[in-house]
């Protein structure tokens, strides 16, 4: 990956970097928030870390705050179930109440790869820790796989 053209490119469409996060504050972030970034990404947030809108702050952020963006895509799904039918198949038939609902969604969000936010409403998967994966775009209609890019 050409670090510096990518920086260039997301500097040109008005993101702000900072020094790239350094192996102890990766280590940090890590162990803080328990997921592991992909190679690609670590790469990229190593070489410069983007600070403006929508990107998470990995280095000055609040906790609470980082904890929300890593929940939205569960608080997502939790509203998709109460207000749009959402449901998987393979969870088995949809429980009549909602607490009941919101407990297997958690039990499979907790069997799934741990969502990273990258940027707005895109995330990396944190497993398999690899370079290359497709990210996922969550919106209120569903959740998108993405071939996710830093141009």
């Amino acid at each position: 990956m050409d670090l510096a053209y990518c920086k260039d490119r997301l500097s040109a469409a008005g993101v702000s970097f900072d020094v790239g996060l350094s192996p102890s504050e990766f280590s940090s972030v890590e162990r803080e928030y328990g997921f592991r970034f992909p190679p690609d990404l670590r790469e990229f947030l190593g070489f410069a870390l983007p600070v403006s809108k929508g990107w998470p702050d990995w280095r000055h952020g609040n906790r609470s705050e980082i904890m929300m963006r890593l929940d939205w895509p569960f608080e997502g799904m939790c509203f998709d179930i109460e207000h749009n039918a959402f449901w998987l198949d393979s969870w088995g038939a949809k429980p009549a109440g909602l607490a009941d609902a919101y407990a297997i969604a958690r039990a499979a969000v907790v069997a799934a790869p741990r969502l990273i936010p990258v940027c707005g409403h895109r995330f990396l998967p944190d497993s398999p820790c690899e370079s290359g994966k497709p990210g996922v775009f969550c919106l209120s209609d569903g959740y998108h796989l993405l071939r996710l890019r830093f141009i």
